[in-house]
């Protein structure tokens, strides 16, 4: 069993230049398994973590609109986080890779824990943290190192 981590953005780039962009720029190898006829890209690293990246599907964009009423993402990643790894390192990853995507990238996006809880949301440049998250400790803010406002979300 694993942990599952989704990023909706909106962008211009294609889901696999994407990935491929903040991987590069964190410096972290990885390698493409493959895609599928949906146009799913698989990528694999040696930190623990797989990676999926495709254009969001018309339900994921209306959902996420309906449900946050911010933005219509464009890009759908999942992550999906080994259990048994060390939890610390490949979470510190992770958070990396979200600090990567907001110092990359301008377009809104929303950061979702297990599909439904809120954790991050850049609105118009705006980044909000989700309060009542228990993923965000001091170290992992710190890590950030974004300006943001605390505020408390609804699952979805």
């Amino acid at each position: 069993m694993a942990l599952e981590y989704t990023l909706y953005i909106v962008t211009e780039l294609k889901p696999q230049e994407l990935v491929e962009l903040i991987f590069e720029s964190m410096e972290l190898k990885y390698k493409i398994e493959g895609s599928t006829e949906s146009d799913i890209i698989t990528f694999t690293t040696e930190s623990g973590f797989l990676t999926y990246a495709k254009y969001a599907s018309q339900s994921q964009r209306l959902l996420i609109k309906e449900e946050l009423d911010i933005i219509e993402p464009s890009v759908h990643i999942l992550f999906r986080l080994d259990k048994f790894q060390d939890r610390a390192i490949v979470k510190k990853k992770l958070i990396l890779f979200v600090k990567a995507i907001l110092k990359e990238t301008q377009g809104d996006c929303v950061f979702l824990f297990n599909h439904e809880d809120v954790l991050l949301i850049r609105d118009s440049g705006e980044i909000s943290i989700n309060q009542n998250s228990g993923c965000w400790t001091s170290e992992y803010l710190e890590l950030l190192n974004e300006p943001f406002e605390m505020k408390q979300f609804d699952s979805i």
